[in-house]
C-alpha cells in the first residue's frame, strides 16, 4: 500500500468517525443555535492546517511530522479572546479567517459549537477536547475574559505560583498528562519565572480504524513558525492583550505543541496538546533562547542606524 493511500485511509476513517459523534442527535439539533456556518469554520481551519504543515515540513525535511492543527487553532482562538487592535487581527487572519466575511464574535461561537459537538458521547469514538487556564496567584483577570473563556471555550482556571517554575510546570504537565491518558507527558520542557498565565488545549481520541502498526510523535515550539504565517505582534513588546487583564501588559513568550499517534491492529490512539505562555511584555526580551550560531545587530530604533553588528558562534569565547 502506498503511503498516500494509507494517509487517505487514515483521514477518511477519522472523518467518518467524527461525523458519527452525535449518534443520538438529529442533524437539525446538531446545527440548532450555531452562529457561524460550520463549513466556513472548517474551511479556515483546513487552510490553517495545511499552511502550518507546510512550514513544519520545510523545517523538518528528514523527520516525521505529526501535529494537531485543531489543537493549535483552538489555543490561538482562545488567546484571541484577550487580544485587541492589530494583535487581534493578526491572530485571526493568521488562522485564515477572512474578517470581511466573518465577525470575531461568530468565530468564537463557531469554536464553541465545535467543542460541544466534539465532546458529545459516542459508542464508536472516544474523544475528549478541552481548555484550561493556569493563572498567577493574585493576578486579577477581567471579568469579561473569565466569562468568555468559560462560556465559549469551557475553560477552567487554576491559581498557579509561577515563581516556583518547576512546581508550576509539574502542575501543568500533570494536568495535560491526565487529560491525554498519559500520552503527552511533558508539554512544557521549561517555564520562565516571569510567566503570568498559561493557556492549554488538549485533545485525546481512541478509535473504527485498523492499519499496520506504527507510532509517531513530535514536539514543537511554534513562535517562529507562526510569525511566518503572519502572527507576529503577540510575540513582541507591541502585543496588545489588554482584554485579559488591566493590571499588567502581557505578551506571548512560548507556544508549545506536542502530538502522538499510535496505530496498531487493535485500533488508533492519539493525543495532542498546545500551551501558550504569557509573560509581561517587558520580560519578553529576556527570555529569547539561542541554541545555534546567530547574527547580532544593535539598531537605534528612531534612526535605524546599526551601531553594532556581529556573529556569535561561541558565546563563551571572549
Amino acid at each position: 500500500m502506498s503511503p498516500l493511500l494509507a494517509l487517505g485511509l487514515l483521514v477518511a476513517g477519522l472523518c467518518s468517525s467524527v461525523h458519527c459523534l452525535p449518534e443520538n442527535v438529529t442533524p437539525e439539533e446538531q446545527h440548532k443555535g450555531a452562529s457561524v456556518d460550520d463549513h466556513s469554520l472548517a474551511s479556515s481551519n483546513t487552510d490553517f492546517a495545511f499552511s502550518l504543515y507546510k512550514q513544519l515540513a520545510l523545517e523538518n525535511p528528514s523527520k516525521n511530522v505529526i501535529f494537531s492543527p485543531l489543537s493549535v487553532s483552538i489555543a490561538l482562538a482562545f488567546l484571541s479572546l484577550g487580544a485587541r487592535g492589530s494583535t487581534l487581527t493578526e491572530i485571526l487572519e493568521g488562522l485564515k479567517f477572512n474578517l470581511t466575511e466573518i465577525q470575531e464574535k461568530e468565530i468564537h461561537q463557531g469554536f464553541q459549537h465545535l467543542l460541544q459537538t466534539l465532546n458529545r458521547p459516542s459508542n464508536q469514538l472516544q474523544l475528549s477536547v478541552g481548555n484550561a487556564m493556569f493563572v498567577q496567584d493574585q493576578l486579577k483577570l477581567l471579568d469579561k475574559f473569565i466569562e468568555d473563556a468559560r462560556v465559549l471555550y469551557s475553560s477552567q482556571a487554576f491559581p498557579t505560583e509561577f515563581n516556583d517554575s518547576n512546581a508550576a510546570m509539574k502542575l501543568i504537565n500533570d494536568y495535560v498528562k491526565n487529560k491525554t491518558q498519559g500520552k503527552i507527558e511533558d508539554l512544557f520542557k521549561d517555564l520562565d519565572p516571569f510567566t503570568k498565565i498559561i493557556l492549554v488545549n488538549y485533545i485525546y481520541f481512541k478509535d473504527t480504524l485498523y492499519l499496520p502498526k506504527f507510532s509517531i510523535s513530535s514536539d514543537y515550539n511554534l513562535p517562529h513558525i507562526l510569525r511566518k504565517l503572519g502572527i507576529q505582534k503577540v510575540f513582541t513588546a507591541e502585543a496588545d492583550l489588554s482584554g485579559i487583564t488591566d493590571v499588567m501588559d502581557l505578551g506571548v513568550s512560548q507556544v508549545v505543541h506536542s502530538a502522538v499517534l499510535d496505530v496498531d491492529e487493535e485500533g488508533t490512539e492519539g493525543a495532542a496538546a498546545t500551551g501558550v505562555e504569557l509573560s509581561p511584555r517587558s520580560a519578553l526580551m529576556t527570555i529569547v533562547r539561542f541554541n545555534r550560531p546567530f547574527l547580532i545587530a544593535v539598531v537605534l530604533k528612531d534612526t535605524q542606524s546599526i551601531i553594532f553588528l556581529g556573529k556569535v558562534t561561541n558565546p563563551s569565547q571572549a
